[in-house]
């Protein structure tokens, strides 16, 4: 068995029942200690398929989250010297596939292979005019990468995700209200049947409109 298939096994058991906020915290302290132990570890991890291609290696163990920054979304403890496939960047995330899984890891944990990091930005190779896309997916594309400008198309949200993303995926709200207090800014975003809440500029939470 892999470390990073023991760390997932394990992960399961501390998220298989809902959480409240002492387990919440307790919770956190578990998910960090895995992290540091996946750190020292000194075994090494197997190799299930080598086909597999990877333009990057964790730096340190680090948590993948199906869902960005929410710690109830956590899918497993990625160990230490994990080779992994950069597939898209979302702020201060990357979003990646490892052999048995895929979803966000924050940047400070992933060290990009030379290959990765010296590869030409598509972005380079585009006009910087809007008229040219044919089709609102290829507008999301060139603007966000392929794997986001799905989800955004297909009108999906989450947390972390910026104004802009959110106007994208689901359009212009019906009304705005926002409060600005001691260098904050949090807006309430109302549709029809959906609230959204932002703290400076990024989704936190969102719920029926009652």
């Amino acid at each position: 068995m892999s470390r990073y298939t023991f760390f997932t096994i394990l992960l399961g058991f501390l998220l298989i029942v809902p959480l409240n906020a002492q387990q919440f915290n307790d919770l956190e302290s578990k998910l960090t200690q895995l992290e540091q132990n996946s750190t020292k570890s000194n075994i090494q991890t197997e190799a299930t398929d080598t086909s597999f291609k990877s333009n990057g290696v964790t730096s340190s163990g680090c948590r993948l989250y199906s869902d960005i920054g929410n710690l109830s979304s956590v899918i497993a403890i990625i160990p230490v010297d994990t080779r992994i496939f950069i597939v898209d960047i979302m702020d201060e995330y990357y979003y990646i596939k490892t052999e048995d899984n895929q979803g966000f890891v924050k940047k400070s944990k992933i060290k990009p292979d030379q290959s990765y990091i010296e590869k030409p930005s598509e972005v380079l190779n585009k006009p910087d005019t809007a008229k040219v896309f044919s089709s609102k997916l290829e507008y999301l594309r060139y603007t966000y990468g392929w794997e986001t400008a799905q989800k955004i198309f297909d009108h999906k949200i989450w947390r972390n995700m910026t104004t802009n993303m959110v106007e994208d995926s689901w359009g212009r709200p019906d009304k705005i209200n926002r409060i600005i207090s001691s260098g904050q800014v949090k807006e309430e975003w109302i549709y029809p049947s959906t609230y959204l809440i932002f703290l400076n500029e990024k989704l936190m939470d969102w719920g029926p409109v009652e």
